[in-house]
């Protein structure tokens, strides 16, 4: 079991390294835990169930570029990109927002996307999804268009251009 010092380690003090097939059953663990409180209000009960259950399988298949945040073996975030330049989920562990580490998966994220040539990233969020949409203008992100979802809420799709 770890103590505080360990939980606060996990959040501010990870090595970003490459997703491995182990790394699945954490990821799914982690997400599975906070989704539900994340999306109340913004997506229905019943469809969050079913992303669960579709991360899971997704998760199965190829990933060009999927990256986690590390401390001794524990996940504790996870940032996976589709298409060489989409940012398709990043996710941290509850315990760990605001410490810095949806950044540093950012930071290697972007810098793994730029530095292969791509002149722009892009990603979906919820435009109710008030903390991840102000995260990702904070890091220079602009909407670039906005949809009604599937699930009935209003989807931004934002960019970021390679500086």
């Amino acid at each position: 079991m770890m103590n505080v010092l360990d939980i606060i380690k996990k959040c501010r003090t990870p090595r970003i390294r490459k997703a491995r097939p182990r790394d699945v059953p954490a990821i799914i663990e982690m997400v599975d835990r906070t989704m539900a409180g994340d999306y109340r209000g913004i997506v229905p009960d019943d469809e969050i169930a079913k992303w669960v259950g579709a991360l899971s399988m997704a998760l199965k298949g190829p990933w060009p570029l999927a990256l986690v945040a590390d401390y001794k073996g524990l996940v504790s975030g996870v940032a996976l990109v589709r298409d060489g330049m989409h940012l398709s989920l990043l996710w941290t562990a509850e315990g760990c927002r605001g410490a810095g580490l949806g950044t540093a998966l950012m930071d290697a994220v972007e810098h793994k996307v730029f530095s292969v040539g791509h002149p722009y990233m892009t990603l979906s969020v919820y435009r109710d999804n008030d903390r991840a949409v102000t995260f990702y203008q904070h890091r220079g992100w602009t909407v670039n268009s906005q949809y009604v979802g599937e699930v009935g809420a209003v989807v931004l799709e934002m960019r970021k251009k390679r500086s």
